[in-house]
């Protein structure tokens, strides 16, 4: 039987580069788990990667918080009418965080 790679996609918005800083360090750890592939999507670019985001196996979400909250480019990704974009196999993807407060 031939074993499949695991798929984790690191999607993350970086106000002053804090946050590609922690995604980018992330990234590293789990390329170095063997049988594991990972990349990296910025928000900005995520309405060209549904498909991708749609075979992963896992995702990691990272974001700027202000006052709280995910950061405003962030938002879109978690619409009601995008929740399908994260479906897979009948399952939901519920991405772990990777918050990145102000100092």
């Amino acid at each position: 039987m031939q074993k499949t790679m695991t798929s984790v996609t690191i999607v993350y918005h970086s106000g002053y580069g804090h946050t590609a800083a922690q995604a980018a360090a992330v990234l590293e750890g789990v390329q170095s788990v063997p049988g594991v592939s990972a990349q990296l999507i910025r928000v900005e670019d995520v309405e060209n990667h549904w498909e991708t985001l749609d075979r992963s196996d896992a995702i990691v979400f990272g974001s700027p918080t202000y006052m709280g909250a995910c950061r405003g480019h962030s938002k879109p990704l978690w619409m009601p009418r995008r929740a399908a974009g994260f479906s897979r196999r009948g399952k939901t993807k519920l991405p772990p965080g990777l918050p990145t407060p102000a100092a």
